[in-house]
């Protein structure tokens, strides 16, 4: 059995220097949650945007350190007892920061397979964005919180999964496996200060 498990991850910045996890989300079709904020984050070594939008989001209380975080995210992981397909709206950072955390955890994975909501049609498009979006405008989430966009990219999915099932099932078919996936955060834009 395969389970569908939405992955959201925030993080210091777009920097090399500032590419830090501070939390990470995830939430399953049947809504099992984990989230996790890191204990070791320095907000001096943060971006601007991080400390004012991300950081003061955080659930006080909740921290973890880095070794026990990477634990709980492959025992959630593995959890499902099977095949596990992480959604992801920004894979590059996501599944980076991720593949990052359980670099030396030890243990077993699932098999996992990385899947990006990004509908080729109009109509099932539109599903997914307006049920995201209806989210985060009415305050039922926060976005940039890694917790609360997971559950906004898992509302859309649902919706679209309800009403278009088939474009789900392409996507699915199309995943790419976890421990091939190549993508790397893309290069931020220069700063005015190196231009």
């Amino acid at each position: 059995m395969n389970a569908n498990v939405f992955l959201d991850t925030e993080f210091g910045g777009f920097l090399p220097d500032e590419l830090q996890l501070v939390s990470i989300g995830f939430v399953s079709e049947s809504d099992r949650i984990l989230y996790l904020e890191l204990d070791e984050v320095d907000p001096r070594s943060c971006s601007q945007f991080c400390r004012d939008v991300v950081l003061p989001l955080l659930d006080a209380g909740q921290k973890t350190s880095r070794d026990d975080a990477a634990t709980r995210a492959r025992d959630y992981l593995g959890s499902f007892g099977g095949a596990v397909t992480l959604w992801t709206d920004h894979p590059g950072y996501d599944v980076f920061l991720l593949r990052e955390l359980l670099a030396n955890v030890g243990g077993t994975l699932p098999e996992i397979r990385i899947c990006v909501p990004e509908f080729a049609r109009f109509i099932p498009r539109m599903t997914y964005l307006n049920h995201v979006e209806a989210l985060f405008e009415t305050k039922q989430l926060r976005r940039h919180h890694a917790l609360d966009d997971a559950r906004a990219m898992r509302a859309g999915w649902i919706a679209v999964r309800n009403t278009a099932p088939s474009e789900i099932r392409l996507m699915s078919e199309d995943a790419d496996p976890f421990d091939r996936f190549t993508a790397r955060p893309p290069l931020p834009p220069p700063r005015e200060e190196d231009v």
